[in-house]
């Protein structure tokens, strides 16, 4: 969220977490202007390095005209 507010321009920022199924996911998508990537070294990096570390995967899907979602996927127990 807080790359979303600092770098998106976005007009609304969404969270959404979901269990099911032994996962937790949480999701942050904004309408901003897009063109978030994965780069080594990078705030994106880290966090994938965190989430991976718990056996999660992190997904981001970014474009200029849809604004950018990031979704992190970790096992959880119930």
């Amino acid at each position: 969220m807080t790359n979303a507010a600092r770098h998106s321009r976005a007009a609304s920022i969404r969270l959404r977490l979901e269990a099911a199924a032994g996962r937790v996911t949480v999701t942050v998508a904004d309408n901003g202007r897009g063109g978030a990537r994965m780069i080594a070294g990078g705030g994106l990096a880290g966090l994938s390095d965190r989430v991976s570390a718990l056996g999660g995967a992190l997904r981001i899907s970014s474009s200029a005209t849809t604004g950018t979602c990031v979704e992190a996927a970790l096992p959880c127990e119930s």
